[in-house]
């Protein structure tokens, strides 16, 4: 299955069908144990009816299902092996027996102090909770309470950062910390780890939804934030919409920009090409009527191209070149400036 991701919809297409290019392996399992295989150590915390919630995010059950399949109780839609959701045109189906056991291989993870967000209880996913194709699990470490915090502001941008880039991208972070707001990107490298770091220096919190599924016994975190967010107790969460035994896949990390977006209150881009990745943050932002903000840039570098395009196309705001009054606007507050000596 191949389609080119180009618009809102083709993004929100693909989130809606990452099963089909890894829901086959959920429902391949051979469903005896692999002789030498290990066992799999037992939580008494995990109850039947969550590992029933991790067994239907295996089988792609989207979280607006989340009412329907509360409603049913869990065990027993996973026991069904299909669910037919209200106003739509196919019937999801799987494999019960394959889906619990491939749910096992987050155990080890949940054991390690991870935390499956969501399932039951959609309001622990905040402001994604509301947003169009709201996730039915996250998986994360950290601090998960921040996906409730008021102020949540999305800074991405490319991987191939310019120095006017980076230093865009810590200001504006430095000036949000500051202003108690907390600052959500990707993760990756560039732009996303400027605003990361800024952030954490700065005393504020931080949110970074990755494209990586979770692994048993793998951290899917890069090392520089396994060692920053660990130091900042309290202000820092990684999640990431995939769990154990997802391949991995380029088209995760599309399909994850629509949950960064999600996570926030507002958008901004600071720098990417015309056809740098950022572009689906963006599209997500626009089809989910979330605020979106550039600043202006010269055409002399390629990474100004798609702050330029979501200007002038009309999809994004300008902002002004200081942090603070960039802050300020984002957050909707007045900028407290010192008084004249």
């Amino acid at each position: 299955m191949h389609r080119r991701i180009k618009t809102a919809e083709d993004l929100a297409w693909l989130l809606d069908h990452t099963h089909a290019f890894h829901g086959t392996r959920y429902l391949s399992i051979p469903t005896r144990k692999r002789p030498g295989a290990s066992r799999i150590p037992s939580m008494g915390a995990l109850t039947d009816e969550l590992l029933a919630w991790l067994a239907l995010d295996v089988a792609r059950v989207p979280g607006r299902a989340r009412a329907l399949v509360r409603e049913r109780g869990a065990a027993r839609v996973l026991a069904a092996g299909s669910l037919e959701m209200p106003g739509a045109t196919d019937r999801l189906a799987w494999n019960p027996l394959a889906a619990r056991n491939r749910a096992q291989a987050t155990l080890p993870f949940l054991a390690a102090g991870g935390q499956a967000i969501g399932g039951a209880d959609g309001a622990v996913l905040g402001r994604a909770e509301h947003r169009r194709r709201p996730p039915l699990i996250l998986f994360g470490r950290g601090e998960a309470s921040l996906l409730r915090a008021p102020g949540a502001v999305a800074i991405v941008g490319t991987r191939q950062a310019t120095p006017v880039g980076l230093a865009r991208a810590r200001g504006l972070a430095t000036a949000l910390a500051k202003a108690g707001a907390v600052v959500v990107s990707g993760g990756a490298n560039g732009i996303d780890r400027a605003a990361h770091e800024a952030a954490l220096e700065a005393g504020g919190a931080t949110v970074a939804v990755l494209g990586q599924p979770i692994a048993p016994g793998v951290d899917e975190r890069r090392a520089w934030m396994r060692e920053a967010f660990g130091d900042a107790s309290g202000r820092a969460l990684s999640v990431t919409p995939y769990g154990a035994g997802v391949p991995h896949d380029p088209r995760l990390f599309a399909a994850r920009n629509w949950t960064l977006a999600a996570t926030a209150d507002v958008v901004v881009v600071v720098e990417g090409t015309a056809d740098s990745g950022t572009r689906h943050t963006a599209a997500a932002a626009v089809a989910m009527e979330i605020p979106l903000f550039t600043w202006p840039s010269d055409g002399e570098r390629p990474t100004s191209a798609m702050p330029n395009l979501l200007l002038a196309e009309g999809r994004a705001r300008p902002l002004p070149p200081d942090p603070g009054d960039a802050a300020a606007l984002l957050l909707g507050r007045p900028r407290a400036r010192a008084a004249p000596a």
